[in-house]
């Protein structure tokens, strides 16, 4: 099959997918979520920022810790999403897990990896995106390390070295 049959065919699924979620609030909140993750993996800083509210709430990564969430599209573009393209993140998404009663809400696990995280003694980070949509744009994400995975608990539960080693 010819890489422009296989752009069709991709671009049809996606079509396909966006489509038949305009009236399903999951199959759109999943479509926003997964069209976020893959700008940033592929990166679009554009594209990765145009799904977000303006006000959105970000948890994840060391930029936007739970206890100083990145609140704004200004402190989510700053502090997560150009740090994460800069670093050449990979995010691969699973299925998603569950789904509000409103549809307003998803969480899924992901898998979190970047050139370099080997000099860490790891591969990959595993946890939950809990994703809160608002008005058909991602309102909020809250990324939590799954620490019964044992290379995400290595990460979060090794001090850092000392600066300058």
């Amino acid at each position: 099959m010819s890489r422009t049959s296989l752009r069709f065919v991709f671009g049809s699924v996606i079509l396909t997918a966006a489509l038949s979620a305009s009236a399903d609030p999951l199959g759109k909140a999943e479509i926003a979520y997964r069209t976020h993750k893959a700008a940033i993996v592929q990166g679009d800083l554009q594209a990765a920022m145009s799904g977000l509210t303006d006000d959105v709430t970000y948890v994840a990564g060391p930029g936007c810790p739970p206890s100083k969430p990145c609140v704004g599209k200004d402190a989510v573009r700053e502090n997560f999403v150009a740090s994460a393209i800069g670093q050449k993140m990979q995010i691969v998404p699973a299925a998603v897990s569950s789904v509000s009663n409103d549809g307003a809400s998803i969480r899924t696990r992901a898998e979190v990896s970047w050139p370099g995280i080997d000099k860490l003694g790891i591969q990959r980070i595993v946890g939950i995106d809990t994703v809160t949509m608002r008005d058909g744009k991602i309102a909020s994400v809250v990324f939590s390390p799954d620490m019964a995975d044992e290379q995400t608990a290595k990460l979060y539960l090794t001090p850092p070295p000392p600066a300058g080693k």
